[in-house]
């Protein structure tokens, strides 16, 4: 078998037959001819018998390439140049047509990080001061009893409350249910406290002794005050009693008793002011206790159209040296000294001319 290898050697036709060989399978499957088919083998065979005649001196003749042109036609493009037809078609579409750029992909949005959301704030309740029990020799608290305060030492409480007591009967006007309580201290409740001032019970044991005649008060029985307050009666007592300006006929001090506030079964139900040893009455018989008093102020005058129910007559006129009044000696003591108010000065209808307490009821 002849192989031809044509004039061109150089390195433009090696390139081209790399180039034919690299595409041949790309253009046999784009022109639908198989690439080594014995049909592209026997015109290449022809092609290369002419291409040896030329060479051997037979391609002057102007009818062989008349022939070759017949040829050529009758044959049409030979395998190559389909192939390099669609070689450069390919290379020009590759060199026009630029990859196309695939967008950037932008970084996907992370979603916004919600703020973190703080804890509501709760209200806060205020903090409540415990109530402490202080040591017994330390000063004493203060305890609210309406518009004034109440000053004492704190000490330490008895083991035992004993006390005598009674109701007082609105229908048949006396003193009756008499009976004698004996409990544990830390069983007293808040009935038997006073609310004025919770350092005074019913108890006979928060109650101190006052000798009378001790402070010049001759034949008088002891009386007892709660321990709270004890000390500052007793010297308002003795002021009285060494003034000269005023006679004692008679002076009632603790005195347990139910005699005010609800009534249930005609009983009175609540403890009074002398019944937690916190108040004091001077001379029932000459300052006696008055209702259905419909007057701002207590005078000889508008004392008359007032109800007396307990006690004797208020005459300061009559009795001016065992009369309580606004000016006696008696009234600035408890008033300016002891802290408490006066029973004849007391708001409603009731003028207690007797009396004299905390809160003057």
């Amino acid at each position: 078998m002849l192989h031809y290898r044509g004039p061109v050697q150089d390195g433009v036709r090696a390139k081209a037959q790399r180039r034919k060989g690299a595409k041949r399978q790309r253009w046999g499957a784009a022109a639908g001819v198989p690439a080594h088919s014995p049909a592209i083998r026997v015109i290449q065979h022809l092609i290369a018998l002419l291409a040896a005649f030329s060479i051997c001196g037979f391609d002057s003749a102007p009818s062989a390439a008349a022939d070759d042109g017949v040829l050529a036609q009758a044959l049409g493009p030979t395998a190559e140049e389909i192939e390099d037809e669609a070689f450069g078609a390919g290379q020009a579409g590759e060199s026009e047509e630029e990859p196309a750029e695939e967008p950037a992909q932008e970084p996907a949005e992370e979603p916004a990080q919600e703020p973190a959301e703080e804890p509501a704030e709760e209200p806060v309740d205020e903090p409540v001061d415990e109530p402490v029990d202080e040591p017994v020799d330390e000063p004493a608290v203060h305890y609210d009893i309406g518009a004034d305060q109440v000053v004492g030492e704190l000490r330490q409480p008895p083991e035992t409350c004993t006390y005598s007591s009674y109701n007082w009967s609105v229908d048949e006007r006396r003193a009756v249910n008499r009976r004698t309580y004996d409990k544990a201290y830390d069983e007293v409740d808040d009935g038997e406290r006073d609310p004025e001032d919770p350092r005074c019970t019913v108890c006979s044991e928060d109650q101190v002794e006052i000798d009378l005649e001790a402070i010049g008060l001759e034949g008088f029985e002891s009386i007892r005050v709660c321990w709270a307050h004890a000390e500052a009666v007793e010297a308002a007592l003795t002021v009285i009693a060494a003034s000269g300006e005023f006679d004692f006929t008679e002076i009632t001090g603790y005195r347990p008793g139910r005699t005010r506030g609800r009534v249930v079964d005609g009983l009175r139900q609540e403890f009074s002011n002398h019944s937690f040893g916190a108040a004091i009455d001077i001379n029932a018989d000459r300052n006696g206790l008055y209702g259905s008093c419909n007057v701002a102020v207590v005078t000889p005058e508008t004392i008359e159209d007032c109800d007396r129910r307990m006690g004797g007559d208020w005459d300061p006129e009559r009795n001016p040296r065992e009369t309580v009044t606004t000016e006696s000696v008696v009234y600035r003591e408890f008033i300016d000294n002891v802290g408490w108010r006066w029973g004849g000065e007391i708001e409603g209808r009731t003028r207690d001319m007797m009396h004299f307490s905390l809160t003057g009821y």
